[in-house]
């Protein structure tokens, strides 16, 4: 898709994935790609939106969970950060390249929230 094409054109990419959102709702990447977009931009209640339309459209895909909770936890929902991580480790096969690292960043959200605990 176009808009995974404009790396340097962070505002076209962003047209252009809601224009292939408009043009076809039930299709995860185009949100995939708008909600990463969006989270490296500093928008990480719009990253939130749309990570949950990937988690509508594939709920049984650790990426959209992931990437949920990143953005939830770049926000200091440290529960909710959790939460998606602990969904993504359930949903995922037992080999996904991303274990490791949704079990880290599941770490560190349990320590935050032990130390905003106290």
């Amino acid at each position: 898709n176009r808009g995974f094409a404009r790396t340097r054109d962070p505002d076209g990419a962003l047209a252009d994935y809601s224009a292939a959102i408009a043009l076809n709702p039930r299709w995860y990447l185009p949100f995939f790609n708008r909600g990463n977009l969006r989270q490296e931009r500093g928008d990480l209640a719009g990253a939130v939106d749309d990570h949950s339309q990937v988690i509508a459209l594939l709920p049984n895909d650790p990426r959209g969970w992931t990437n949920r909770g990143w953005a939830r936890q770049a926000l200091g929902d440290w529960q909710g950060a959790a939460q998606d991580y602990e969904h993504a480790l359930d949903v995922a096969v037992p080999d996904w390249w991303g274990r490791g690292l949704v079990l880290r960043n599941l770490a560190t959200t349990r320590a935050r929230m032990t130390v905003n605990d106290r």
